[in-house]
C-alpha cells in the first residue's frame, strides 16, 4: 500500500495551506491459464493438451503449478498424471462424446482456470490443433492476425471456424489477425472457416477477401479491418484425412473496443500564430483497459457542403509520441487556413492499443510579418527548442513557419495566408524553406523512433515542400534524402509507419515532382541539371520501395498494403511465396487491390522461380506496383532543353495536356518491382535476370489517352473489275486520305483484281526507363500478342523497371491480289513422283552495333553473304533481306578530339562521335531443315556469330536476335506490300534511319541509305518478261500473300531515332527522323516493320523507276505528301512519345501542315513509289 499527499498554499502567504492524502494498494494481476490442443480426437488415437502457455503478467518468482480435471471422464482419466503442464491422454481413455477438461494454474495465493471442450469420435481421424493467439485483444488498425494450425496424422482437408472466447481481446483498428494451424503428416485437404460470423469474408488470400481458405494451407490470415470492435470471433480449422475422416480445432479472437465518450478542448479558443501558447486537453474518455495514453496534434480543415468549416480526421499532424498526461501545454500553432480556423485532435489509446479519437477547432490569427521577420522568429524559437531537447516544440514552430509562407494562389482550396507579406521576393522564401529544412534535419536527430514521432516529422516535411515554386534543387535533394532516412529508420527499428505517415510521404513526393528541379523548361536547366533531375528520379523510386516495405513490415504471405491516390502517387504491394508469385499460373497483382481508381494496371511474372534463381529461396517476395501522375523523367522528353514537350510531360497525363494541345505519353509512369522479404531490412528490388521472351513479366498499363482498337476501321479491301474500271475509290481512312483509281491494264494485264489498303493507325508502344542511358527505350519490351484494348495495353518484357506507354503511327500498306483468268487447260493428272520436301521458314530480326558508318549497298550484300554462310543455307533461301541504319551519339572525354578534312568543327562537336546501329530484317525459307524448331535453333546461333568481315567493329547486340516461325499456306493468294519510305528531312535526304535493301526496297533518300536495286536497264527487261512469268508467279501466289507483310511480333523490328540535335541540323549534321516510337535521344521500338519476301517472285518493278538519288528523293517527298502521313520538321506534332494522334483529315489542326483537298489523289508515279506491286 502506498500513500500519496498533495499540499496547496497561497503564493503570497504560504501559511494559508491545505492538503489531501490518498492510499493506493497495488495488487498482483491475475494469472492467465491457457490450454493448447485438439478440440476433436479419435478414440483410437492418443492426444495431448498443453497448459505450458499459461503466464503470470507480474512475472513473480516461483513455480507455476498445474492441475487437470475432467468431470465424468471416468477412472481411466483419473489415473493419469494430471499435475504437469502437459496432459497426455492415451487411446481408448475417454468414451465417445463431448468432454469438458479444466486446467487450474496456481502461483502463491493466485489461481486461474481455463476450460476446453474435447469431442471424442470413433476411429482415428486427423489430430488437428491451432496455436494459441499471442494477444488478449486485437485492434482494427493492426490490419491482420495469422492463424497457425497443425495436423498430427493423415489429413484430407482443413477448415477454420469460430467458438467460445478465450478472453483474448483485439481492436477493430488493428485491421488483421492471422490464425495459424499445422498438419503433421500427409493431408488430403484442409479448410479454414469462421463460425457464426457477422463478416462474410473475414480471410485474406492473395490480397483478396475470401470466405474460407483451403488448399492444404496450414496458415490463414484474418483481416481485422472488417471485424466489430468488442466482438468475439471463432475460427475453425478442419482437416480431411486419407480415410475420409475429418477432425477440427478452433480458436477464439476478441476484438478490442477503443476508448470512447470523450472530446478534445483547446485553450484559449482564439490566439495568434507563433505567439500564443495553447493548451490541449482530453476530457471524459472511458475504457475498461487502463491506463490510457494520449496523442495530440492538428488536423486539416475545409469548407463542408453546407458552407461550414469541417475538420478532416484523415489528414492529421501529430505533435509527437503518445503521453500519459491528458493535457498538453505550451503548444505553438500555425495560422488558420480557412476562416483562421485550425483543426485539433486527440487520439486516446488503451492498454491493448485500441485508439479512439476526437477533433475540435481553434481560431488562430496572424500578426503581419515580412519573410525576414518570420525567419528571425522561426530561427530563435527552433534553436531554443532544440537546445532544450524538445523535438515536439521544434516541430510545432517549423510547421507554423511553413504555414506563414503560403499564399492564396498557392493553396489548392483558395485558402488565405496573411502572415507572409506579398512583397517579399521569391529568393527569400526559398531561403526560409531551406532554413526550415535544415532545422527539421536537426530536430529529427533528437526525435524518438516511434510511429507518431515519424509521422510528425513527415508532416512537417510535407509543409516545407508544399509550394513547389519555392523549392529549389538543393531542397529537393535533401528532402528526398530525409524521406529515405526516416523510412529506413522505421524499417530497421520495426516500428513501421501508420496511414497518416504514408499519406504524408505520398503528398511530399507529389509536391517535389512539381518542383523546378524536374522541369526542363526552366532557363537554368542544362546538362548538369538534367543529370541531377534523373538522380532525383532514382531516389523517388527508392523512397517508394521503402514506403512499400514499411507498410508490409511484419506481414505474412497473402497480405497487401497500398496508398490510394495520395496526390501524385498510387501504390500497392502484395507479399507472397515464390510459388504463388512466379510461374505460368502466378498471381496477377493489380493496383486496384489497394482501392486505387485504376482497374487495369497489373503485374504478373510468368517465369519459374528456378529460372529466376529462387528455387532454394524459402522466404517471401514482395511485388510492388506504383503509378506517378507527374512524370519523374520529364527532362528526358522532347527534342532538347527548354521545350514545350518537356513541360507537357510534367502535367496531368489524363486531361490537362500542354500548351501545344497534345499528350506526350499515353500512360502514367508505372513502377513494377519484385523484392525479397527476408527480414534483412532491405527494400532494394531484385534484378530478375532469368526472364525471357517466352516467359516474361507482363505489365498491363492503363492508357490515359484511349487507343482505337477497331481494326475494321483501318483495314480496307476493294475490288476492281469491268464494272468500275476507271473509278476512283476512297479508302475512307480515319487519319489519312488514300484513293485508288481502278486500272486493270496497269495492274493486272487487263484482268480484274482486288486490293487492300491498311490505313495508317496510332498503335501503342511499350517503353521503359533505361538508367544506363538516361532515356526511354523499347528494347526487350513489346505489346503482347493478344493485342490491346482502347484503355489497357499489356507489355511483355524481359526486365523490370519503370514503364510507360508511347505511341507509333504505322505506315499505310497497299496490297494487290490478282484475279486469275479462266483456263481451258485440263486439270493435271495425279503424279507418281514423290512430293518435294516441305519448306520451313522463319522471320528474323537482329541488330548489329559498333560501326562508325551507316550501311551501304555493298555492306548489305556482304552482310547477307555472311549470314547465309553462318546458317549453312543457299543464298536464295534468305528472302527480303533489308537493313536500316540509325546513328547514336556518344560523348568523349574533354581531352578527346576529332579531325576532318573540311573546316574545323566547333568545340562542342569535337567531343562527339557518331556510331551506327544496323537493324537487319529477313526471312529464311528452306528445305534443308526437317523442322521449324531446328531452323530456329540455327538462326538463334547468329547471336554469337562473328561479322568482322563486314566491318571490323561490327558486333551483334546482345538479346537482339528475334525469330518467329512462318507457316506457308499452299492456297493463299499473293499479297503486295509497300516498302517503308523514310521521312524526308529539311536537307532533302531520307534521314538518319533510312532503309537499305538487297533489291526489294523502294526508293531511298539522298543520305543515310543505299540499295542493291537493279538499274534502269534491268527495269526494261523485267517489264518485258512480266506476262511470260504470270504462271510462275501463280506458283508462289500463296506464299507471297502470307509472307509479304510481316507485322511486329516479339519485337521483330526496331527503329532507332536519329541522334542529331538542333545544332547538328544547322551545321549540316545528321538529321533527326521524327516518328511515333521514341523521344529525344531515346531508343524505341517501332510498332511494326513491313518488308517483302521478294525472292519468291518478281522484284518490284516500281522500285527501279529512279536511276539516281535525286529522283529517289523527289519521289519520296511526293509520296509523303500524297499519303499525308509525313510532316515537315517544323511541325510541332511529336509522334515520338505518343502525343495525341494528329487529325490528318482536318489539316488545319496540324501545326505546320499544309491544308489538302480531300479529293487529292496520288499520281501513278507516286503510287508506284509508295506501293510495292508484286505479281
Amino acid at each position: 500500500t502506498y500513500s500519496f499527499t498533495v499540499k496547496g498554499f497561497m503564493t503570497d502567504d504560504v501559511a494559508v495551506a491545505n492538503e489531501a492524502t490518498v492510499a493506493v494498494q497495488v495488487e498482483q494481476q491475475d494469472l492467465k491459464a491457457v490450454i493448447k490442443g485438439v478440440k476433436q480426437a479419435g478414440r483410437d488415437v492418443a492426444f495431448a493438451l498443453d497448459g505450458g502457455g499459461s503466464t503470470d503478467p507480474d512475472e513473480v518468482s516461483g513455480a507455476m503449478l498445474y492441475s487437470w480435471q475432467c468431470s465424468g471422464c471416468g477412472p481411466a482419466f483419473n489415473s493419469l498424471k494430471r499435475t504437469s503442464a502437459t496432459l497426455s491422454v492415451p487411446a481408448q481413455t475417454l468414451a465417445l462424446g463431448a468432454h469438458e477438461v479444466t486446467l487450474t494454474t496456481t502461483k502463491g495465493s493466485r489461481t486461474a482456470l481455463a476450460t476446453t471442450q474435447v469431442e471424442v469420435v470413433a476411429g482415428a481421424p486427423p489430430s488437428v490443433e491451432i496455436q494459441p493467439l499471442s494477444k488478449v485483444k486485437y485492434n482494427v488498425d493492426e490490419k491482420f492476425v495469422q492463424l497457425v494450425g497443425s495436423v498430427g496424422s493423415a489429413v484430407a482437408s482443413t477448415e477454420w471456424s469460430a467458438v467460445d472466447s478465450d478472453e483474448v481481446k483485439y481492436n477493430v483498428d488493428e485491421k488483421f489477425v492471422q490464425l495459424v494451424g499445422s498438419v503433421g503428416s500427409a493431408v488430403a485437404s484442409t479448410e479454414w472457416s469462421a463460425v457464426d460470423s457477422d463478416v462474410a469474408m473475414p480471410f485474406l488470400h492473395k490480397g483478396q477477401a475470401v470466405a474460407t481458405v483451403g488448399g492444404l494451407r496450414m496458415q490463414a490470415v484474418v483481416s481485422l479491418a472488417g471485424l466489430t470492435p468488442g466482438g468475439t470471433y471463432t475460427f475453425k480449422f478442419t482437416a480431411q484425412g486419407s480415410a475420409s475422416q475429418a477432425s477440427y480445432s478452433t480458436v477464439s479472437l476478441t476484438m478490442n473496443e477503443a476508448p470512447s465518450s470523450g472530446s478534445v478542448a483547446v485553450s484559449p479558443s482564439r490566439g495568434y500564430a507563433l505567439d500564443t501558447s495553447f493548451s490541449f486537453s482530453a476530457l471524459g474518455w472511458v475504457d475498461e483497459d487502463y491506463p490510457l495514453t494520449y496523442i495530440f496534434g492538428t488536423a486539416e480543415v475545409a469548407f463542408g457542403t453546407d458552407g461550414k468549416v469541417e475538420v478532416d480526421g484523415g489528414k492529421l499532424s501529430p505533435f509527437g509520441n503518445k503521453r500519459s498526461d491528458a493535457t498538453y501545454d505550451g503548444v505553438t500553432l500555425a495560422q488558420g487556413v480557412v476562416n483562421e480556423t485550425v483543426g485539433a485532435f486527440v487520439a486516446v489509446v488503451d492498454s491493448y492499443g485500441a485508439q479512439g479519437s476526437s477533433t475540435g477547432q481553434v481560431v488562430v490569427g496572424t500578426r503581419p510579418l515580412s519573410v525576414k521577420q518570420l525567419t528571425q522568429i522561426s530561427e530563435n524559437k527552433t534553436k531554443d527548442a532544440i537546445e532544450q531537447g524538445d523535438a515536439n516544440a521544434a516541430k510545432q514552430v517549423l510547421q507554423a513557419t511553413c504555414g506563414g509562407l503560403k499564399t492564396a494562389t498557392d493553396d489548392e482550396q483558395g485558402r488565405r495566408r496573411l502572415l507572409a507579406g506579398g512583397a517579399d521576393d521569391l529568393s527569400s522564401k526559398e531561403a526560409l524553406r531551406a532554413s526550415v529544412l535544415t532545422n527539421l534535419e536537426d530536430t529529427y536527430a533528437i526525435t524518438d523512433a516511434t510511429q507518431p514521432d515519424m509521422a510528425s516529422v513527415l508532416a512537417v516535411l510535407k509543409s516545407v515542400v508544399e509550394v513547389p515554386s519555392e523549392v529549389n534543387g538543393d531542397v529537393v535533394a535533401r528532402s528526398l534524402q530525409l524521406l529515405k532516412t526516416v523510412l529506413e529508420a522505421s524499417l530497421a527499428s520495426g516500428v513501421g509507419i501508420d496511414s497518416t505517415a504514408a499519406t504524408n510521404v505520398g503528398a511530399s513526393l507529389s509536391h517535389l515532382l512539381e518542383a523546378d528541379a524536374f522541369n526542363a523548361t526552366k532557363s537554368f536547366f542544362d546538362a548538369s541539371a538534367k543529370a541531377a533531375s534523373f538522380a532525383h528520379a532514382a531516389t523517388v523510386a527508392q523512397v517508394v520501395a521503402l514506403l512499400s516495405a514499411c507498410q508490409l513490415d511484419g506481414a505474412p504471405n497473402g497480405v497487401g498494403s497500398g496508398l490510394q491516390s495520395s496526390g501524385d502517387l498510387s501504390l500497392y504491394a502484395l507479399r507472397g511465396s515464390p510459388d504463388t508469385l512466379t510461374g505460368s499460373s502466378a498471381t496477377v497483382v493489380s493496383l486496384s487491390f489497394g482501392a486505387a481508381d485504376d482497374p487495369h494496371t497489373s503485374f504478373q511474372c510468368t517465369q519459374t522461380k528456378e529460372a529466376l534463381g529462387l528455387g532454394s529461396y524459402a522466404g517471401s517476395l514482395d511485388v510492388r506496383l506504383a503509378t506517378f501522375k507527374t512524370n519523374p523523367y520529364a527532362a528526358a522528353v522532347g527534342d532538347g532543353f527548354s521545350t514545350a514537350d518537356a513541360a507537357g510531360s510534367r502535367l496531368d497525363q489524363g486531361g490537362a495536356g500542354n500548351s501545344e494541345g497534345g499528350f506526350l505519353l499515353r500512360s502514367k509512369v508505372t513502377l513494377a518491382e519484385v523484392a525479397l522479404s527476408d527480414g534483412s531490412g532491405s527494400a532494394a528490388p531484385l534484378e530478375l535476370t532469368g526472364l525471357t521472351a517466352a516467359a516474361p513479366v507482363k505489365v498491363t498499363l492503363q492508357a490515359t489517352v484511349p487507343f482505337d482498337a477497331d481494326a475494321a476501321a483501318y483495314d480496307k479491301t476493294f475490288a476492281c473489275n469491268g464494272g468500275n474500271e476507271g473509278d476512283t475509290i476512297d479508302a475512307g481512312c480515319p487519319l489519312t486520305t488514300f484513293t485508288h483509281t481502278c486500272d486493270m491494264g496497269s495492274h493486272n494485264g487487263g484482268a480484274p483484281y482486288a486490293f487492300t489498303y491498311n490505313c495508317p493507325k496510332v498503335v501503342p508502344t511499350c517503353l521503359w526507363w533505361d538508367e544506363s542511358s538516361s532515356s526511354f527505350s523499347g528494347s526487350g519490351c513489346a505489346v503482347a500478342a493478344s493485342g490491346y484494348t482502347a484503355d489497357a495495353v499489356t507489355c511483355e518484357c524481359t526486365h523490370l523497371t519503370n514503364f510507360v506507354l508511347g505511341a507509333a503511327l504505322t505506315e499505310g500498306a497497299f496490297t494487290m491480289e490478282a484475279t486469275a483468268n479462266p483456263s481451258t487447260l485440263p486439270t493435271p493428272q495425279p503424279s507418281n513422283e514423290p512430293t518435294a520436301a516441305s519448306a520451313v521458314g522463319v522471320d528474323v530480326t537482329m541488330e548489329l552495333a559498333g560501326t562508325a558508318r551507316p550501311a551501304t549497298a555493298s555492306d548489305v550484300v556482304n552482310l547477307k553473304a555472311a549470314i547465309v554462310d553462318e546458317l549453312g543455307v543457299t543464298t536464295s533461301s534468305v528472302k527480303g533481306f533489308a537493313v536500316t541504319s540509325a546513328p547514336s551519339r556518344r560523348r568523349l572525354s574533354s581531352s578527346s578530339s576529332s579531325s576532318s578534312s573540311s573546316s574545323p568543327l566547333p568545340a562542342e562537336k569535337t567531343r562527339r562521335l557518331t556510331s551506327y546501329t544496323w537493324a537487319a530484317a529477313f526471312a529464311v525459307v528452306t528445305t534443308d531443315f526437317a523442322t521449324t524448331d531446328a531452323l530456329e535453333a540455327q538462326v538463334s546461333a547468329l547471336a554469337s556469330a562473328d561479322f568482322s568481315s563486314v566491318d571490323s567493329d561490327l558486333a551483334v547486340v546482345p538479346g537482339s536476335v528475334g525469330v518467329a516461325a512462318r507457316v506457308p499456306s499452299p492456297t493463299a493468294a499473293p499479297v503486295v506490300t509497300p516498302t517503308a519510305t523514310p521521312p524526308t528531312g529539311p536537307g532533302g535526304g531520307a534521314g538518319a534511319a533510312a532503309a537499305v535493301g538487297d533489291g526489294s526496297s523502294g526508293s531511298s533518300g539522298s543520305s543515310g541509305s543505299s540499295s542493291e536495286g537493279p538499274d534502269a536497264a534491268t527495269l526494261g527487261a523485267v517489264v518485258a518478261g512480266v506476262l511470260a512469268l504470270v504462271l510462275a508467279a501463280l506458283a508462289c501466289f500463296a506464299w507471297a500473300r502470307r509472307s509479304a507483310t510481316v507485322k511486329n511480333k516479339g519485337d521483330l523490328s526496331r527503329e532507332r531515332e536519329g541522334a542529331g540535335d538542333e545544332d547538328d541540323e544547322e551545321e549540316g549534321g545528321p538529321q533527326k527522323t521524327k516518328n511515333f516510337s521514341g523521344a529525344g535521344k531515346g531508343d524505341f521500338s517501332a510498332a511494326s516493320m513491313k518488308f517483302d519476301v521478294d525472292d519468291l517472285c518478281l522484284d518490284d518493278v516500281s522500285s527501279n523507276n529512279s536511276s539516281n538519288t535525286s529522283n529517289s528523293t523527289s519521289t519520296s517527298t511526293d509520296s509523303s505528301k500524297a499519303l499525308g502521313t509525313r510532316m515537315d520538321e517544323s511541325s510541332k506534332i511529336r509522334a515520338v512519345v505518343g502525343k495525341k494522334a494528329p487529325d490528318f483529315k482536318n489539316s488545319k489542326n496540324v501545326p505546320g501542315a499544309t491544308p489538302k483537298s480531300p479529293k487529292a489523289m496520288p499520281t501513278k508515279a507516286t503510287l508506284k513509289a509508295t506501293s510495292k506491286v508484286t505479281l
